[in-house]
């Protein structure tokens, strides 16, 4: 994780700017108004794939609310896209310039004219409580990030009455000071998962949180929201299993583009230049394996196995990469790169994706846990 240096660490996982910009300001209209058909189709993307893995990982999250109330959300994306809410609030600053491209929103966004978005002036310089109705969800998309201070976060979150939900930037996935985050003035603050889980925890919300791409979501529920039937002890395992779930996930899925490039070297040279890659396939495959003892016994036994045998094919490929090193054959490693150990990596992505849903039937892979 990077933080620049204008930034300072004011309590564990929270990052302020030093010098803040305007949390509402006219130059973020301004640059909607100018960019908003480009943010519209980037964004779709980005969302299509956010549901695909919600509809693994959280798939409780899905067709859960009728109505959703989008502070400072702009076009209702997350909350048509995810949420699939029926009638929609946006409560913002701007509301008459997303107004505006409430047409194009809907074209893009297959939007049916009879889900009702309704776009609301509303100053956000303070925190305000939306009154608690039926299956009504708060959420808080890209809005967190342009907050006066860390303070103001808590004061929304204690504010509430409904359940909410909060997606934006997860400085956890910040390499450099070239984070795309970094750049807008007027993105003030930022937070790694555990400093918000623990926030909403202390203002009695159940948490549940995950990381996407170079972002976060976390779901904030009133007790009486969190489902029937399930013990707060495996409601708390399934939750740290869908986290890890997540992080090992994006693991691979910044790896594997890695190992399809390398698979056109076949020569020493070559090899040198796939070592970073795999180290970081090392680690991941440690980090893996350290995982599945950790939750030995706890989840569906043939599941278990089956994740045992993943890892150990991945251990066994790793060593046969370095055998192929000593006898000079790159082409062999080459091949290993491009058709076996992608092979492997798929199927445990699949089994992790099924690791997430304890109760599900673990998946057809080739991988025996014998």
């Amino acid at each position: 994780m990077y933080v620049p240096p204008n930034f300072i660490e004011i309590s564990p996982g929270v990052f302020e700017k030093a010098e803040k910009g305007n949390p509402v300001s006219h130059e973020t209209g301004a640059h909607y108004d100018i960019d908003a058909l480009n943010i519209l189709h980037s964004d779709f993307l980005h969302y299509r794939g956010l549901k695909t893995h919600l509809n693994t990982v959280m798939p409780e999250l899905m067709l859960h609310y009728s109505r959703a109330v989008a502070v400072g959300g702009g076009s209702p994306k997350f909350e048509f896209t995810i949420l699939e809410a029926r009638e929609i609030e946006v409560l913002d600053g701007f509301a008459a310039t997303y107004s505006r491209y409430d047409r194009n929103f809907r074209d893009i966004y297959h939007v049916d004219d009879h889900i009702k978005i309704s776009y609301l002036e509303q100053a956000l310089d303070h925190p305000f409580t939306v009154p608690a109705a039926d299956r009504t969800c708060v959420t808080f998309i890209h809005f967190m990030e342009h907050a006066a201070s860390w303070e103001t976060i808590c004061a929304w979150i204690a504010a509430q009455e409904n359940d909410l939900v909060i997606y934006g930037p997860n400085i956890a996935a910040a390499h450099d000071q070239n984070w795309f985050h970094f750049r807008p003035v007027d993105h003030n603050i930022f937070f790694q998962i555990p400093a918000i889980v623990a926030v909403g925890e202390r203002n009695g919300y159940h948490v549940t949180a995950l990381p996407y791409s170079d972002d976060m979501l976390v779901w904030m529920r009133r007790p009486t929201a969190v489902a029937a039937g399930v013990s707060p002890e495996e409601q708390k395992l399934r939750e740290a299993v869908a986290i890890a779930v997540a992080e090992f996930i994006a693991a691979y899925e910044r790896i594997k583009p890695h190992l399809r490039c390398l698979a056109r070297f076949h020569n020493a040279a070559g090899y040198r230049q796939a070592l970073p890659v795999l180290r970081e396939l090392q680690a991941v495959i440690a980090q893996l394996e350290r995982f599945r003892l950790s939750i030995a016994g706890m989840l569906d036994p043939e599941l278990e196995r089956k994740l045992a045998a993943a890892v150990t094919a991945q251990e066994g490929l790793k060593n046969r990469v370095a055998m192929l090193h000593v006898a000079g054959k790159y082409e062999s490693i080459a091949s290993l790169l491009n058709h076996e150990w992608y092979v492997t990596i798929d199927n445990t992505e699949q089994l992790l994706r099924h690791l997430a849903s304890p109760r599900s039937q673990p998946p057809e892979t080739g991988l025996t846990g014998k």
